[in-house]
């Protein structure tokens, strides 16, 4: 702040030549306007490497669900085919059973015994 009261009140002292002050004001803001995009490049760059990981950290999630799903789907067909199997052998050993639900056990004839 002093550097800019300074440079403001240059001008009015008898003189101090204008030019000069205008010429190393331009130079002072080309530099800063030089500092500020070679900034902005490297942010750039830096920016461009993470968008870079986060996205090969997103593929290899999504590439990881994906065979998970694929070993739960092989899965599931396996546990059908054996619910399958053991339905069929369900009601080749039922032909007694009532409803499918429960077998009915023969009537004794005899007296229950106390």
């Amino acid at each position: 702040m002093p550097a800019l009261l300074v440079l403001f009140s240059l001008p009015q002292i008898p003189g101090c030549d204008t030019g000069k002050i205008q010429e190393t004001l331009k130079q002072v803001t080309y530099e800063n306007a030089d500092s500020i995009l070679t900034k902005s490049q490297s942010n750039i760059v830096v920016l461009g490497r993470v968008s870079e990981k986060s996205d090969s950290i997103i593929t290899e999630k999504v590439s990881n669900t994906t065979d998970k799903i694929e070993h739960l789907n092989k899965q599931v067909n396996v546990l059908k085919k054996e619910n399958n199997e053991l339905k069929k052998k369900l009601n080749t050993n039922s032909d007694d059973a009532v409803d499918q639900h429960f077998g009915l056990l023969p009537i004794s004839t005899e007296p229950a015994s106390e």
